[in-house]
């Protein structure tokens, strides 16, 4: 018995002065600021639902792999920001409506069209990938505006007539 709790008393002992080596593999610093209010889009607010009303074309438009047609612009008007503001778009892209290329599925469920999708591109005319694109600008005197513009597009060609939709959600960052 004694040997028992000698030997106890000893890993015990042993166990008190082991120091145990610890460093950290990454530190995260995590910085912000808060703002008393946020820019409007369109003088209203959040959430805003628009709509883009593409033009009905024949499906000879969009035969070839590739082709895009039907092009049609969406001018958000941003106001009550702080002085010099960048507006960043953040697209909140999901599986259901977005491609693996970034591209938005036709989501129609009636009478859909085949082969086609659809294409936002940014104020340039220059097609976002909506997964990964996140456009900015400027906002000068706490107005500007912002225009992005939506198109058919058909990745493989081979286009059959029928309805076309779909969404994207968006988010503004204000830096």
């Amino acid at each position: 018995m004694k040997l028992k709790i000698a030997a106890l008393a000893s890993v015990i002992a042993a166990t008190a002065f082991t120091g145990t080596a610890m460093a950290y593999d990454v530190r995260i610093d995590i910085n912000g600021q808060l703002t008393s209010s946020t820019c409007q889009i369109d003088t209203a607010n959040s959430p805003l639902n628009k709509t883009i009303n593409l033009p009905t074309l024949s499906t000879s438009s969009l035969n070839t792999a590739g082709s895009y047609a039907g092009r049609t612009p969406l001018t958000l008007s941003i106001s009550n920001c702080e002085a010099e503001t960048t507006a960043t778009v953040n697209f909140e892209a999901s599986s259901v409506n977005v491609t693996p290329a970034g591209t938005l599925r036709n989501l129609a469920t009636t009478d859909a069209a085949a082969n086609v999708e659809l294409q936002l591109l940014d104020g340039s005319a220059q097609v976002l990938n909506l997964n990964t694109d996140t456009p900015s600008y400027n906002i000068d005197g706490g107005k500007g505006s912002m225009t992005l513009y939506a198109q058919y597009y058909s990745p493989n060609g081979n286009v059959q007539s029928g309805a076309v939709s779909s969404y994207i959600e968006m988010s503004m960052n204000y830096n």
